[in-house]
């Protein structure tokens, strides 16, 4: 790169950078309008790997991959006198979508003598290719064989969390509190069963987990507080095997495609 080159690259990251103060002081200070003050800021980016070595490794323990990504998002809206609408004060915060093996959003509103609500989701991506076994199913002079090249419990999974709560009445004598929460994990996994002989099963991982709160507290006695919580939760298992080599030997190959080509949002 020559001088001359040099010279307008610098130009130019001076001429970009000059928009980004006024808009980093805006963020800081906040933007009035109407009956709020808000902030907000963006953080927008993108990754470029490169490795070299075994990709089902790399994908096992980092799994950050191309593209491009939202680093980080925040959303600050503050009433000026506390008489808000729906609200007095908003906060919503997020990072990691684009691809990232995991991602959260929080968000957080409070209305003076009203309610108070919070909540959360969290996406969680678990690849798992990473043969720590000896391989039964690929023997040395039997015939015939089933070359097995993938982790004999290979997983392709997601895992989205959610929780839900709120506060009703939350500065009077009698407050209520409500809360929901989900937890589903689901994707294409494989696993191993040893009676006799070894068998690879493919296993569809599906499970769904809703938990109900509901509780009051009562603080109409001087320095006490009286409190009652109920707790409801429901499990469902959704998750099935498949003996993919017992059933037909042409089934196992389309079954290792499907888990390797999932990419679950």
């Amino acid at each position: 790169m020559n001088r001359a080159h040099k010279r307008m690259l610098i130009l130019l990251a001076v001429v970009a950078l000059l928009p980004l103060g006024s808009l980093a002081q805006e963020a800081t200070e906040g933007v009035n309008q109407g009956n709020y003050n808000i902030r907000q800021t963006f953080e927008f980016g993108g990754r470029v790997t490169s490795f070299s070595g075994n990709q089902a490794v790399y994908r096992t323990f980092d799994n950050l991959t191309d593209g491009p990504r939202l680093f980080e998002h925040t959303l600050a809206m503050r009433s000026l006198n506390h008489q808000g609408w729906l609200f007095d004060n908003f906060f919503l915060s997020s990072f990691g979508y684009g691809g990232d093996p995991n991602a959260v959003t929080r968000l957080r509103a409070y209305k003076n003598k009203w309610y108070n609500f919070s909540a959360t989701f969290r996406l969680d991506r678990n690849q798992w290719d990473y043969n720590l076994l000896a391989n039964p199913l690929n023997p040395a002079t039997s015939d015939p064989a089933f070359p097995i090249t993938y982790s004999l419990h290979k997983f392709e999974t997601v895992r989205r969390m959610s929780d839900f709560n709120l506060t009703l009445l939350p500065q009077s004598v009698i407050r209520i509190r409500l809360g929901y929460s989900r937890n589903i994990m689901e994707g294409p996994s494989f696993s191993s069963m040893h009676e006799g002989t070894d068998i690879l099963v493919f296993q569809p991982w599906k499970t769904t987990l809703n938990s109900y709160t509901f509780g009051f507290d009562f603080r109409g006695i001087p320095k006490t507080n009286i409190s009652y919580d109920q707790f409801f939760q429901y499990y469902k298992g959704d998750t099935t095997w498949e003996d993919t080599i017992g059933a037909s030997p042409l089934g196992l190959p389309r079954f290792f495609a499907q888990l390797s080509d999932a990419s679950p949002a």
